[in-house]
């Protein structure tokens, strides 16, 4: 190995190091919002805090604010915490949590969840205003040959297809929805065009077949055929009725295909089997990217959708519908998320949401140790009058968290193995 490779792999290694940081760093400022619900509905509500604090292990800041509030920030960036007086134990304190009504309580161990609801919705917003989301597109050209799409325009937004809305919950992105469609049939898109809704009858490609002429190889296309051959190592196509070449070879790539265009249409020659087909609809699209006013009417029902769709996950993986290789800890969560960051910026923008909508879907499963539980722990004492005994409340919540401790410690280490 040369110098120059060993100076490649050492910059790939700290290049995704800087994306490691990158993700631990979105990763707490997630937690940290978390938290920050917890303690301002806390304090606005009159609990008694004894820390908030961004990480866990060892201190590295603090700071204490004027009414005994020790703020710090701690050596282990993978969580944090809002440490409430009397919250895991009883206290003479007045305003210690176990000491405050159980509405109180409620809406402090909801708000962690609800602010990474709300940040998830901001930065929602942001996404669909500046980028916009791949499951409704936008015609940004239509090529003069695609006559099978000919009623579309640029410009034009696509929200159905055959009837099916386009809507990434349940993968009903565009492209997903036309692979439905066999090559050759007519389907029907609903279209977004100066304000008014269009249905527009087009045309998935086109199909062709082979077939025998004077053993070459000959295709049946549109209005006429064509034959392929070898003549000193170039490919030529030649139209059988008047022995013309065709002469409009577009691209060649890697020696693989090439495509040429015949009568208005594009057509690819794959060497290696030597088929012609063509799946082109003839037209490129983009994300649509949402104004202000849609992009904020949008940005609640798009976290929502997210929130359903891990919902439908975490189903699927309780009834054994999914495995446990498709569920992460913080080590697989921290590397997806360096590794799609370092693929496109713009990740980020999904990732924030995405992430931010699971913490909130998560902390709110009625699974011990979790606001969930404690919020069903509270609900009961609300409906006797009287709490489960405390002693037995944190024995649960302890079970669970070496629990959910084994249990991302084992989805990380699959991850990891295989």
């Amino acid at each position: 190995m040369d110098i120059s490779s060993l100076c490649l792999t050492f910059g790939d290694v700290l290049t995704y190091a800087f994306y490691i940081i990158i993700a631990l760093v979105v990763l707490l400022i997630m937690i940290t919002i978390h938290e920050f619900g917890h303690f301002i509905a806390g304090r606005k509500l009159g609990f008694k805090i004894n820390e908030f604090a961004v990480g866990f292990g060892k201190i590295l800041l603090k700071h204490t604010t004027k009414d005994g509030i020790l703020v710090t920030l701690r050596l282990i960036p993978l969580g944090g915490y809002c440490a409430f007086e009397g919250e895991d134990e009883d206290s003479l304190n007045p305003n210690a949590f176990n000491n405050q009504p159980p509405w109180k309580r409620l809406i402090v161990l909801f708000n962690g969840a609800f602010f990474n609801f709300l940040s998830a919705v901001l930065i929602s917003f942001v996404l669909l205003m500046t980028f916009g989301y791949g499951d409704l597109v936008q015609v940004k050209s239509v090529e003069p040959y695609a006559t099978n799409v000919s009623e579309l325009q640029v410009d034009d937004v696509i929200y159905e297809v055959n009837g099916v809305e386009t809507n990434f919950l349940y993968d009903n992105y565009f492209s997903t929805l036309l692979q439905k469609v066999d090559v050759g049939e007519e389907f029907i898109v609903k279209v977004k065009r100066d304000g008014e809704f269009k249905e527009l009858t087009l045309q998935n490609g086109m199909q062709f077949f082979k077939y025998q002429y004077e053993s070459k190889n000959a295709y049946e296309l549109i209005d006429g055929n064509v034959v392929v051959e070898k003549v000193d190592n170039n490919y030529i196509v030649t139209d059988i009725a008047d022995n013309s070449e065709v002469a409009n070879i577009e691209s060649k790539d890697d020696d693989e295909l090439f495509t040429f265009i015949y009568k208005d249409h594009k057509y690819v020659f794959d060497i290696q089997s030597g088929e012609v087909y063509s799946a082109y609809l003839g037209i490129t699209i983009g994300n649509y990217v949402y104004s202000f006013g849609e992009a904020f009417v949008k940005a609640v029902p798009f976290t929502c959708e997210w929130a359903w769709k891990i919902l439908e996950l975490l189903w699927q993986l309780i009834t054994g519908q999914m495995g446990l290789e498709g569920v992460g800890g913080p080590i697989t969560t921290i590397g997806a998320m360096a590794t799609y960051t370092q693929s496109s910026w713009i990740n980020l923008l999904i990732l924030f949401p995405l992430i931010s909508v699971n913490l909130a879907v998560f902390n709110l499963l009625p699974f011990p140790a979790l606001d969930g539980a404690r919020m069903v722990f509270v609900a009961i004492e609300w409906i006797r009058g009287k709490p489960i005994n405390r002693n037995i409340e944190g024995y649960i919540h302890t079970v669970g968290l070496i629990i959910l401790f084994g249990f991302v410690i084992l989805v990380d280490a699959l991850n990891l193995l295989f």
